[in-house]
């Protein structure tokens, strides 16, 4: 019965908090070690925008009317967000069957790291708050050559930064702190540009071709997830 409750509240939040989205899936999960994150992005005035696909973790996850969600351990306390041309990504591999999906030589993009901090309110009321930071790629050195290896736990964007508002070269987010104890985590909202032009549009149904290609990848029956260096890599099965 508690459950039961829970899964109505958690719907009634999402229709008050994002009117116009689907019911997240995310959101009838029994594993009560994981959590509901949903995320959205302003795509209004472009129609392809339900075509947009994001990547996270080795899941393709669609973006619909704007909104986006995915299940993530409760006990995760960072993540980050990566906004990047999707042709700057390739899948690499070490020589010992051990791939992974990294940044072109001088790749250009935005990565940046969202913690969630313990804070309260003027009241006293308990409230999560999210610490952005923008860091750079990590880098990892094999057969004497650097590679940019994109970080576990990170969203990927598939878009330029250049069609999010920017200051002094940070892209503005936006977000509410989150309130006590919830089994749904809102992720704070990169601000598009009011102006969306052809060029967004044509970006968008890009950047969905481009994550959908990592399906063809990254499917369950071919491959296998492995941890090594804090990285969620991938390992083709036998």
């Amino acid at each position: 019965m508690t459950k039961i409750i829970g899964i109505i509240f958690s719907l009634c939040y999402l229709h008050c908090t994002f009117p116009a989205s689907p019911t997240c899936t995310c959101l009838f999960n029994n594993n009560a070690d994981l959590l509901c994150y949903i995320g959205s992005l302003d795509l209004s005035q472009t129609p392809e925008s339900k075509q947009l696909s994001l990547y996270y973790n080795g899941n393709i996850i669609k973006v619909s009317n704007g909104v986006f969600c995915f299940k993530e351990n409760k006990n995760v306390a960072k993540l980050n967000y990566l906004f990047i041309n999707p042709e700057l990504m390739q899948i690499s591999n070490d020589g010992d069957n051990i791939t992974s999906l990294e940044l072109v030589k001088n790749a250009t993009y935005h990565l940046y790291r969202f913690k969630k901090l313990a804070t309260q309110t003027l009241q006293k009321e308990p409230i999560i708050e999210w610490n952005i930071k923008q860091k750079r790629m990590p880098t990892k050195i094999l057969k004497g050559l650097t590679h940019h290896i994109i970080p576990d736990r990170t969203l990927i964007i598939p878009l330029d930064a250049s069609f999010f508002q920017q200051k002094n070269g940070i892209i503005t987010f936006k977000y509410d702190p989150l309130k006590g104890r919830t089994t749904i985590v809102k992720l704070p909202a990169p601000v598009t540009l009011s102006s969306k032009n052809e060029a967004f549009k044509e970006a968008i149904v890009h950047a969905h071709l481009c994550i959908m290609n990592l399906k063809n990848f990254h499917t369950p029956q071919e491959v296998k997830k492995i941890r090594m260096d804090n990285h969620t890599l991938i390992q083709e099965s036998q």
